[in-house]
C-alpha cells in the first residue's frame, strides 16, 4: 500500500488511536522525550515535518510558538487544517517552504521514507544558522523488527529501522553535529541536532 493512501484512510480517526490504549501512552513517552530535547520556546518558529493530524503542532501553539505543519497525506492535513494548524501537503524530500525555521521537528516520518540524504538536506536548508533539528525514528532492535512486522503484515507497508551510526551519517553528511542521543522505548530513539554548516 502507498503511504499517502494508508494515512488518508486513516486520516479522521488517527488522533483518537494516536491518544488513547498502550499506543496513546507510547506516543505519550515518545512526546515527553521529543519535547524535552526540542525545548519550544515562545515566538520560536518550528516546523513540524510530518506533522499528520497536528497532535504536536496543538501543543506547541499552546506554548506560543509559530508553527507550520507539511505532510504527505492531503486527509491528514485537512484534519490539521481543521484543528487552526497552519500546513500544506509535502514530502520531506522535495519540500520548499521559502522561508527558514529556528526549529524542526520530525516524529515518526523518517521510517516511510527512502531518500534520506535529500531530507536532512532539506531539514538544512529550512534552518537557520544554529538551528535545532529533533527527530525521532525506529531503531533495530528486537522490538524494532516486531514494528517492521506490524506494518508489513497488516498495512502491506515496508518500513525502514535504523542505527545511531546510520543517521549520524546522514546528519554530518548534511551539515548537523550531533547534540544529543537517546531512547523514548524500546524500539524508538530521538536525536537532537544542531545546524553548524549550510548546504549548498
Amino acid at each position: 500500500m502507498k503511504i499517502p493512501h494508508y494515512y488518508d484512510k486513516v486520516a479522521q480517526g488517527y488522533q483518537k488511536k494516536i491518544t488513547t490504549g498502550y499506543l496513546g501512552k507510547l506516543r505519550e513517552k515518545e512526546r515527553k522525550v521529543v519535547f524535552d530535547l526540542l525545548n519550544p520556546m515562545p515566538n520560536e518558529n518550528i516546523l513540524d515535518a510530518g506533522c499528520g493530524s497536528g497532535s504536536d503542532a496543538i501543543i506547541l501553539m499552546k506554548n506560543n510558538c509559530n508553527v507550520y505543519g507539511i505532510d504527505i497525506s492531503k486527509s491528514m492535513i485537512d484534519v490539521a487544517v481543521e484543528r487552526g494548524i497552519k500546513a500544506e501537503v509535502a514530502d520531506l524530500e522535495h519540500f520548499d517552504l521559502k522561508q527558514k525555521f529556528d526549529k524542526i521537528t520530525s516524529n515518526g516520518v523518517l521510517e516511510f521514507c527512502s531518500n534520506h540524504t535529500d531530507i536532512f538536506d532539506n531539514f538544512n536548508k529550512h534552518l537557520n544558522t544554529g538551528g535545532i533539528a529533533v527527530l525521532h525514528f525506529p531503531i533495530k532492535s528486537l522490538t524494532g523488527y516486531l514494528y517492521w512486522l506490524y506494518h508489513r503484515i497488516l498495512h502491506s507497508i515496508k518500513i525502514r529501522l535504523f542505527t545511531y551510526k546510520q543517521i549520524k551519517g546522514f546528519a554530518e553528511n548534511s551539515g548537523f553535529s550531533i547534540q544529543e542521543y537517546t531512547k523514548a522505548h524500546s524500539f524508538i530513539a530521538v536525536m537532537k541536532l544542531k545546524k553548524v554548516n549550510n548546504i549548498l
